[in-house]
């Protein structure tokens, strides 16, 4: 059994919504520390650098889902 056979589409989404929803998160934190008189340079940064990652997890996982929706459709129907 490969690596991917394993992996249930269902988990995988589950775990993609709760990236997208972190995503926005930190767009709203973003933008409310825009919106301080005084934007930390700091703060912005490593929450564009959090947002960023949280970015590439979710490419990763949306191309996990693609391969298993791939490898589904090319399996033969009993």
């Amino acid at each position: 059994m490969t690596p991917s056979a394993r992996l249930k589409p269902f988990s995988i989404e589950a775990r993609l919504a709760t990236l997208q929803k972190r995503h926005r998160e930190l767009e709203d934190r973003i933008a409310s520390e825009r919106q301080r008189p005084a934007p930390c340079s700091v703060v912005l940064q490593k929450l564009k650098r959090r947002k960023l990652g949280v970015k590439d997890e979710m490419v990763h996982f949306d191309g996990v889902l693609r391969t298993l929706d791939i490898q589904t459709d090319t399996q033969p129907r009993a």
